[in-house]
């Protein structure tokens, strides 16, 4: 008798290259923040510092290679992602705005059938006050 063995999946390890990608993407975000006030001295003091400017252009190094680093399959995921995240976004939004809709059109209806009762019911007063008006000239 034969015996059928299964094997489990192999987890996939996660390479050290998606980490240092990781970190260096956050480190852009602190690093271009810093950087970002050479960009303000020089409107507010007419000035540069080198210093923070370096920074800076460093940041932007920072995030190539970290996307570098990430991979195109890691980028792939993040794009699903987004696009997902963007996708639920404007479903619910528009299933939202077709309710919107229907109650606007509703409304507009009840607004119309009352602005038709209070119409007839200001005809029905001005012809009353005319009908007193002309009984009582010909009196």
């Amino acid at each position: 008798m034969e015996e059928t063995i299964i094997s489990q999946p192999e987890e996939k390890k996660t390479h050290w290259k998606f980490y240092v990608g990781v970190i260096l993407i956050v480190l852009n975000f602190v690093f271009g923040f810093i950087g970002k006030v050479s960009i303000v001295e020089l409107f507010v003091n007419g000035k540069i510092n080198w210093s923070f400017t370096i920074i800076y252009l460093v940041s932007w190094f920072m995030l190539f290679v970290g996307i570098f680093l990430l991979g195109k399959e890691t980028m792939e995921i993040v794009d699903a992602y987004i696009k997902r995240r963007v996708k639920e976004a404007v479903d619910k939004a528009s299933s939202e705005g077709k309710r919107h809709m229907i109650n606007v059109r509703n409304a507009m209806g009840k607004a119309a059938v009352e602005s038709k009762r209070q119409m007839t019911n200001v005809r029905n007063a001005a012809d009353t006050a005319y009908g007193r008006i002309i009984k009582k000239k010909n009196q």
